[in-house]
């Protein structure tokens, strides 16, 4: 048996809100869940969203540094903004694709040969990253 919830979220998320029953589960939705994931065994959830889930109590580590994660970087103007200083083409790329990536950290990313960005200028933007105050 399969039960099937709709709720449309938006798409590029500029007009969502983070409250319940928009960017956040309703109380209805979580009770649901649960107790669905209760009575089946077997229990999935699939979640259909344009980017990486992530707690909503997890804590941003400060300073920025290459260990930060994609999403972090990209929603702090100022780790952006080395960003795109040190890499251009490819905060253009992550700021306007969604590449499922968010969820990556700056260094794995940058390590990966698809994006490549040599050692030196790594150490250049883990600088950059690491000079922004919290």
């Amino acid at each position: 048996m399969a039960a099937r919830g709709i709720r449309c979220a938006g798409d590029a998320g500029g007009d969502r809100s983070p409250v319940k029953g928009d960017i956040f589960l309703t109380d209805t939705e979580v009770r649901d869940i649960l107790t669905l994931a209760q009575k089946y065994p077997k229990f999935m959830l699939v979640l259909n969203v344009s980017g990486v889930c992530l707690p909503a109590d997890r804590k941003l580590v400060y300073p920025f540094s290459l260990d930060s994660l994609l999403c972090d970087v990209l929603d702090n103007e100022q780790a952006r903004a080395a960003f795109r200083e040190v890499a251009p083409g490819l905060c253009a790329y992550f700021s306007n694709n969604d590449v499922g990536m968010s969820g990556y950290t700056m260094r794995s990313l940058l390590s990966m040969r698809s994006f490549f960005v040599p050692p030196q200028m790594q150490e250049v933007l883990d600088e950059k990253l690491q000079s922004i105050a919290a």
